[in-house]
């Protein structure tokens, strides 16, 4: 099988968090404060949540495809932290939004579930075995 292009493989999860910082940046985007007290938490989990699982579909076509390490996959585990604190420190500049914690922590214990979830899934479906180092 031909080898899928670095570019291609990674081309969702950067477009979809590029999405994330547009819906970052709009200070219009306000939640409604009646639906529950925690809305906006729930929202940030889902969104990166769905930004997990592009990350777990392009580490498993680089493990499978490009035959990456496993040392390389964990490293991938710091990406998480560092994308949703961009995106706190990036609300810091925006009107009406601010910089949240609890945004923080929803933000990378979405990603870490989507990553996890879709992991199983791909891991099963490339048949993938864990490649030394």
């Amino acid at each position: 099988m031909l080898k899928t292009k670095h570019a291609i493989i990674w081309l969702p999860v950067v477009l979809y968090y590029a999405f994330i910082s547009f819906l970052s940046s709009r200070s219009d985007l306000g939640i409604n404060p009646f639906l529950f007290e925690y809305a906006d938490k729930v929202i940030h989990f889902c969104e990166y949540f769905i930004l997990g699982i592009f990350l777990a579909r392009s580490l498993a076509w680089e493990a499978r495809y490009h035959h990456m390490r496993r040392r390389w996959r964990y490293l991938f585990l710091l990406v998480i932290p560092v994308l949703g604190i961009s995106d706190e420190i990036h609300q810091l500049f925006v009107p009406n939004r601010m910089f949240d914690l609890l945004d923080f922590t929803a933000d990378v214990l979405g990603a870490y579930s989507g990553l996890i979830v879709a992991w199983k899934i791909y891991k099963k479906k490339f048949h993938l075995q864990e490649n030394a180092g």
